[in-house]
């Protein structure tokens, strides 16, 4: 995915001395410190949203770092990063969506509210140890929409002792909650303030 931005940063960077090169690399840095915090607090933090996304486990939260910026001939960079392999899934332009597959096994298996904790974390797997521990039986049925889903059954083998686990499906798409146009913007504002106070101090 190829996000455009920070290109007003770029123009005023060519505009000043080469001898400022360390300063541009500390605002880069703290500002890519800062970047990560808004992450963290404001986008990862609290209920899901069309841009927001709600913590389940910390995983992806915990993850998120600033990248110590890098000196080229003509460039600096520096940003943040993810440290999961799932932050993908969340990750895109407004409006986008990521199909997920199985990748070792025919079905995803999506938990319902029985195997969800109170952060909406999974407890486990359809097949995990938690699941055997509290149900003395499973089965699968499909629902009146013809969705697949795991039951789990207790000691009375009664109709309101039946209780849905997971759901089972092919795949499944993820609209993205984190957009890199809305953090470039977020972050880009910071930095020509920064560089135009240094561009002062310059002349």
């Amino acid at each position: 995915m190829t996000i455009k931005g920070l290109e007003k940063v770029k123009r005023a960077f060519k505009k000043l001395p080469d001898n400022v090169n360390e300063e541009l690399r500390d605002i880069i840095y703290d500002e890519s410190l800062l970047l990560s915090t808004h992450l963290r607090d404001d986008i990862l933090t609290g209920g899901t949203t069309k841009n927001k996304l709600a913590t389940q486990t910390g995983k992806l939260k915990n993850s998120v770092r600033a990248l110590k910026p890098r000196m080229y001939a003509k460039s600096i960079r520096g940003g943040v990063v993810f440290g999961t392999n799932y932050a993908n899934a969340h990750v895109g332009p407004k409006g986008s969506k990521k199909e997920i597959r199985p990748k070792n096994s025919k079905w995803l298996t999506i938990p319902l509210d029985a195997m969800k904790t109170k952060a909406g974390a999974s407890r486990g797997s359809a097949q995990g140890a938690w699941v055997k521990g509290h149900y003395d039986d499973t089965f699968f049925e499909r629902s009146k929409a013809g969705e697949l889903i795991l039951w789990g059954m207790k000691e009375l083998k009664t109709k309101d002792k039946f209780t849905p686990l997971f759901v089972l499906k092919k795949s499944v798409k993820i609209p993205a909650r984190i957009h890199p146009e809305e953090l470039l913007d977020w972050v880009e504002t910071r930095i020509l303030k920064r560089v135009d106070n240094l561009n002062v101090n310059t002349n």
